[in-house]
Formats: C-alpha cells, structure tokens, sequence
C-alpha cells in the first residue's frame, strides 16, 4: 500500500498535476498517511526503515516542516545506536537518502559539549533543512551527561 500511494503522484496527467505541478505534490499526502499508518501498525517490519525515510522525504515534498523534525531523529537515533558515528554520518546518509545532499559544518561548540555542528539537508529543487548537531559525552555510569 506504502508504494502504491507513493508511486499515485506518478500517475497523474500534466493537467492534473496542476499548474507549477500543485497537485502533484500534495498527492503525496496520500503516502505519508500510509507511511505513518504502516510504522504505527508494523513497527518491527523490514521495511520500516524505507517507510521512515520515505515518510520523511514526502513530508518535504508537501512542504511541511515536519520534515526536517523526522530526519533529525532519524539522524539522531542512526548517532545514539552507533549505527554510524560523526566521521561516517556523510557517507551514511548519503547511502540512505540519495535524493538529498548533506553538507556539514563544524562550529564552536557551546559550553559543556564536545563538538557542534550545522548540517544542512538539500534538494535542488525545493531548498534546505538546517539543523544544529551537538555532540556531548555521557556518563554510562550515572546515566547523565559527563
């Protein structure tokens, strides 16, 4: 169902596509209510990894600044787990999502943290997400931040 509701906006005529292809994007909607429903119910599925970076993409293509909020903790979680770390996180996400391009910047940190970053997420064609990335030591021990 999830690739179905993504594939619809394919399959609409120029004309209904609207004018500036409106319409084309906003049939999107149809897959992000899919994608949210299928990580609801299925949580532990092997596509629930797709669904997520779908689900994220799409958000972007129907402009909703949700978007960026989801591949930040798709990011974050990726850091936390260890399933890739600052050195990888380009190449990572790269693999992931090939329709975007990361950039990153390393910053001053503020107090109490390691390093800091500004990552940029870009599409050509409808523009950026920022986002500030903090990376701090924690205290296995105490359970708080060292």
């Amino acid at each position: 169902m999830i690739a179905l509701m993504r594939d619809y906006p394919n399959t609409l005529s120029e004309k209904a596509r609207g004018e500036n292809n409106e319409a084309y994007y906003q049939a999107y909607e149809y897959s992000v209510a899919a994608a949210r429903e299928g990580l609801l119910r299925f949580p532990d599925a092997s596509q629930a990894d797709s669904w997520l970076w779908g689900l994220a993409y799409d958000l972007a293509r129907i402009g909703s600044d949700e978007a960026g909020e989801v591949y930040a903790e798709i990011i974050a979680s990726a850091l936390n787990s260890g399933e890739t770390d600052i050195s990888s996180l380009y190449t990572w996400f790269q693999q992931k999502e090939p329709l975007l391009t990361l950039h990153m910047v390393e910053i001053e940190p503020p107090s109490g943290y390691l390093r800091a970053f500004i990552l940029e997420l870009n599409d050509t064609e409808s523009g950026s997400a920022f986002m500030w990335l903090l990376e701090g030591c924690f205290d296995f021990k105490s359970g708080s931040k060292a």
